[in-house]
C-alpha cells in the first residue's frame, strides 16, 4: 500500500464521519410503525408566594387575649330553657327575667 493511498482513506473516513456529525435529524426513536410519539413535554410546577409579614401601624397594641374568669357566687336567673346572668345582686328565690332570642322577656327565679 502506497502512502499516497492510505491518506486518501483515512481523508475519506474522516470526512464521511464530519458528513455524518454536520446532519442534525430527530431521532429515528419517535417515528414508530407510521405513529408518531411526541416528546415528553415538561410543565414547571405552579410558584406559590408566602404572603406578607403581618405589619401594624406605629402605636397599635394588639389585643390581649380574653380570658373568662369564672367567679364563685355568680347569681343566676333561671327561666326555663333560658339561663341568664344578673346584672344586680339578688336574693335567690325573688322573681327575675332573661331575655329571650326573639327579644321576649321569659321569666324565672333567681338560684
Amino acid at each position: 500500500m502506497s502512502q499516497g493511498f492510505r491518506f486518501r482513506v483515512v481523508m475519506a473516513l474522516l470526512a464521511l464521519a464530519m458528513l455524518a456529525l454536520a446532519t442534525p435529524r430527530p431521532a429515528a426513536a419517535w417515528w414508530q410503525g407510521n405513529v408518531w410519539i411526541a416528546p415528553p413535554v415538561v410543565v414547571p410546577p405552579p410558584v406559590y408566594y408566602a404572603p406578607p409579614p403581618v405589619a401594624y401601624p406605629y402605636g397599635y397594641q394588639q389585643p390581649y387575649a380574653q380570658s373568662y374568669i369564672q367567679r364563685e357566687n355568680v347569681e343566676v336567673c333561671n327561666a326555663g330553657s333560658y339561663t341568664c346572668p344578673l346584672d344586680h345582686p339578688m336574693s335567690p328565690g325573688q322573681r327575675c327575667y332573661c331575655v329571650t332570642n326573639q327579644g321576649t322577656r321569659a321569666n324565672g327565679v333567681v338560684q
